[in-house]
């Protein structure tokens, strides 16, 4: 049995108090400026844009498999070394319509007084502690109410665990930990006052074998991701997950469910792989940006490493993931994925006609 169960504690949410309601009042509006401007600088926008709600969201493939009391339980068992056999012994609490992010919690585990919030991620994302923190602050609301927290006698809480199952192309550990205290800006050498640790376990062929061993649901959705992916290289993604989807079943990955829900799993996951194109245009286009404001900013401070940094990675990007080419490409990758005009312009951060003639496709898409 896979058993990260002491290794998890670490992935614990640690609040304190210290600090007075008086020290918080005197914060400096510089300190406030300093962070809006670090935000802005990341983000690549004159000003920070509003949350954006995905208003169309539908379930991830991973989420609805999980969704199942048999296979959270199969998926509980084998991060945490247990060996539970009862279904009913928890309680599913998985978040729905989170209006602070872009999308919904995966998987919330509710058992022995203790909160396991699993997400499943296909990309990178160092902001996963700030997500979680969100995360549970709802979960605590729900558990305990806006208004009891004000009298009577101290309410008690279930001590959380935050795991991120990651399976994306980009190479990482096997094991890694964030910290909520990785995003303070600025870094200072004090203990922080509120810290959250998330476990990220790398769930790629290769990585975590046991665990996925102990799990077959887990395993079984690897395997059929591997296939699309492998099918894609010769042709489109819905090709891709036609044949990726008959050969699971043949095979008996996921046999049941994709019998049963096979066409919602198919769009399911074309929307998960889809998105995940998205997400990474997204990604190198900001990163496109970054690199510009990188070297600015090392030509100002005359930091070296920092300037060859950024021409190596300015030349390995290229003008297709310059400033303006990327944001074009995120426009139009958001249009193609059924996005608004209006909300691609906002999230791209590119007027429309600008988007189409830097690519030369103005006729059918408006």
């Amino acid at each position: 049995m896979y058993d990260i169960a002491g290794k998890l504690r670490v992935g614990q949410c640690l609040f304190s108090s210290a600090g007075t309601e008086e020290n918080m009042k005197q914060m400096k509006m510089t300190g406030k400026k300093r962070i809006l401007r670090e935000n802005r600088t990341r983000r690549g926008s004159a000003d920070l844009e509003p949350y954006h709600v995905r208003r169309d969201y539908k379930s991830t493939l991973f989420a609805t498999i999980f969704n199942d009391k048999e296979r959270a339980l199969s998926l509980y068992n084998a991060v945490c070394g247990t060996d539970y056999k009862r279904a009913e012994t928890f309680e599913i609490v998985t978040l729905h319509n989170a209006i602070y992010m872009n999308m919904e919690n995966d998987l919330s585990i509710l058992i022995d007084a203790e909160l396991y919030l699993f997400e499943h991620q296909s990309t990178v994302n160092p902001n996963m502690p700030l997500r979680d923190l969100f995360y549970v602050s709802r979960h605590y609301q729900k558990l305990v109410g806006d208004i009891e927290i004000y009298y009577g006698s101290a309410k008690k809480i279930p001590e959380p665990f935050f795991i991120t199952l990651y399976n994306g192309v980009e190479e990482q550990p096997e094991r890694r930990e964030m910290r909520l205290s990785d995003l303070y800006y600025p870094k200072t050498e004090r203990e922080p006052n509120l810290e959250l640790k998330v476990v990220q376990l790398n769930i790629n062929p290769g990585y975590n074998e046991e665990l996925k061993k102990a799990c077959k649901p887990l395993d079984d959705y690897v395997k059929l991701v591997e296939k699309v992916r492998y099918y894609q290289k010769d042709c489109n993604l819905d090709v891709a997950v036609e044949r990726a989807t008959e050969e699971s079943i043949r095979e008996g990955i996921l046999a049941d469910f994709l019998k049963k829900e096979k066409q919602e799993a198919q769009q399911m996951i074309i929307y998960d792989m889809t998105d995940e194109e998205i997400r990474e245009v997204v990604r190198r286009a900001a990163r496109a940006e970054g690199l510009e404001e990188g070297r600015e900013q090392g030509l100002e401070e005359g930091r070296e490493q920092g300037l060859e940094e950024g021409r190596k990675l300015g030349i390995e990007l290229g003008r297709a993931e310059g400033r303006a080419e990327g944001r074009a490409e995120v426009f139009m990758a958001m249009i193609h994925h059924g996005y608004s005009k209006e909300e691609a312009q906002e999230i791209a951060g590119i007027d429309a006609g600008a988007a189409f003639d830097l690519l030369g496709k103005m006729d059918g898409i408006c």
